[in-house]
């Protein structure tokens, strides 16, 4: 869907991005990590001609984007970014419809659309689509903006930081949002975060920068289980490597068959083993019984199985 073929990008005399070779595929949530200044969001922006390449191509959709009209190629990509950009002047409904407006899309259809996108991010509450971005609280304005950058139903969606400005609270829920609309929705994401734990919950692939360069890519699981140097390891692992490991595995990747001891804290087959390990602690209990989402008894995890068999 994306795809960076040696792109490089000068400013003002010095080398932002070297050389990148990197694609994202149709459906992924990807994101780019790296430290302050390794070019993640500079990236981005060649997606949408907000910043030219000084050599190199990048093609969105299989087209090279240096031959696509500008205003046409952004119109069809979701752009949502850490300081929302909402206009001041207009109500949470017609901030939504700006692009449907654009493309000319008639007053019934937006409408229906804008109602549409208050439900998918959670905000149909009586009387919210006629607030003006002042009277929302930061979550609520940071899901207006994405609600703002699906609008005109783009199969590509841009994300610069987008949950960064908002209290720790807000972004879990954020979040948990983002990965339910990826899943209902099977968008291609393109997300910029600081966050290395932000990116193993959320990416189905990641791109590590490094001064101005993707040093490594892969899935969540594959970044952990080899991290191609101390940097990678210390960026997305830091000192919980393990436990961000255990964090991307289910519980059934442990499990026994055997039945647990009657009196044994129970979990759920779909929690993660570091979420079974938490439990462990919680309950002083080395085992726990497995059950399935409908209640039913599938099998036992010990805590020996989290530490030694898993994956």
């Amino acid at each position: 869907m994306i795809a960076f073929e040696g792109v490089s990008v000068d400013f003002a005399g010095s080398r932002v991005l070297h050389d990148v070779h990197f694609r994202v595929g149709a459906g992924a949530l990807c994101a780019l990590v790296g430290p302050s200044g390794s070019g993640k969001s500079t990236l981005l922006r060649l997606v949408n001609r907000l910043v030219a390449p000084s050599s190199g191509t990048v093609r969105v959709r299989g087209k090279d984007v240096a031959e696509e009209d500008p205003a046409r190629l952004r119109r069809s990509i979701g752009y949502a970014i850490q300081s929302v950009g909402l206009f001041p002047h207009r109500t949470v409904a017609q901030n939504i419809g700006t692009v449907p407006r654009l493309l000319g899309w008639e007053k019934a259809r937006i409408a229906a659309r804008v109602e549409e996108l208050l439900a998918l991010v959670r905000l149909e509450a009586a009387g919210l689509a006629g607030r003006y971005p002042a009277e929302l609280s930061g979550g609520q304005a940071q899901r207006v903006g994405l609600a703002r950058a699906l609008a005109a139903d783009p199969d590509i969606l841009l994300m610069d930081e987008p949950f960064g400005a908002v209290d720790p609270i807000a972004r879990r829920g954020l979040r948990a949002e983002l990965r339910r609309i990826h899943a209902a929705t099977g968008k291609t994401v393109l997300l910029v975060t600081h966050d290395p734990g932000e990116a193993l919950e959320l990416a189905t692939a990641l791109a590590v920068l490094r001064d101005g360069r993707v040093v490594a890519s892969g899935s969540a699981l594959e970044l952990l289980a080899a991290p191609v140097d101390g940097f990678v390891r210390e960026l997305i692992g830091g000192g919980d490597f393990g436990l961000r490991r255990l964090g991307l595995l289910p519980v059934r990747s442990a499990m026994d068959a055997e039945p647990p001891p009657p009196d044994a804290p129970a979990i759920d087959e779909a929690a993660t083993l570091l979420e079974a390990l938490s439990r462990m602690v919680e309950a002083r209990s080395g085992v726990l019984a497995v059950r399935s989402g409908a209640g039913a008894p599938v099998g036992s995890v010990t805590l020996r199985a989290v530490v030694e068999r898993h994956p």
